[in-house]
């Protein structure tokens, strides 16, 4: 039996540090390993021209018909 000072200090051995790192890469997945440019992926390349200007534009612009908010933002009934 444990008296609870030491039940305590076993329950609270395995919890970690605040701002503690709980995962840790071992051998190519390093971050200063040799081989790690093969195995781990690189950014996406920037595009070369915007996507807006990629989108066919017929010159029309349509109004957006938008419905009037009637329920709320809150969880409270909106009031008039």
């Amino acid at each position: 039996m444990l008296d609870p000072l030491d039940f305590l200090a076993r329950l609270a051995a395995p919890i970690p540090p605040p701002k503690f790192h709980m995962l840790r890469y071992h051998g190519v997945l390093a971050a200063h390993a040799k081989d790690r440019a093969p195995v781990v992926p690189r950014p996406a390349p920037e595009p070369s021209e915007p996507a807006q200007l990629r989108l066919a534009f017929d010159g029309k612009v349509k109004k957006l018909e938008v419905e009037p908010d009637t329920k709320g933002t809150s969880r409270l009934p909106k009031t008039s």
